[in-house]
């Protein structure tokens, strides 16, 4: 029961700045929010994980937030580089999001 407490309330501290920024109509907030979820991740894997493969799937977290934080240095959404960007991100993030379950 204190472990849940605690990793609760660390979860809390973890995540608290960004969900004070949230605005429901602004994707700035999803693009933070998915950045600060997959920093988390990718601070617990191969570390708070047990199966064969954490180490790749650590690797795969990497790329995937390398190719999210391309997709939040972009100014315009509508750019075609961005656009492209934020497909490439959502492409990766769609085909490992299995293997980032523990």
């Amino acid at each position: 029961m204190f472990a849940n407490l605690k990793e609760s309330l660390e979860s809390v501290r973890f995540f608290a700045k960004t969900i004070w920024k949230h605005r429901w109509w602004d994707y700035w907030f999803l693009q933070r929010f998915m950045d600060k979820l997959l920093e988390h991740m990718e601070k617990h894997y191969g570390k708070d994980t047990h199966f064969v493969g954490a180490e790749f799937t650590k690797g795969r977290i990497i790329i995937v937030r390398k190719y999210l934080k391309e997709w939040m240095e972009c100014d315009e959404f509508n750019d075609f580089d961005c656009k492209n960007k934020r497909k490439k991100f959502f492409k990766h993030f769609e085909r490992n999001i299995e293997r980032f379950w523990d």
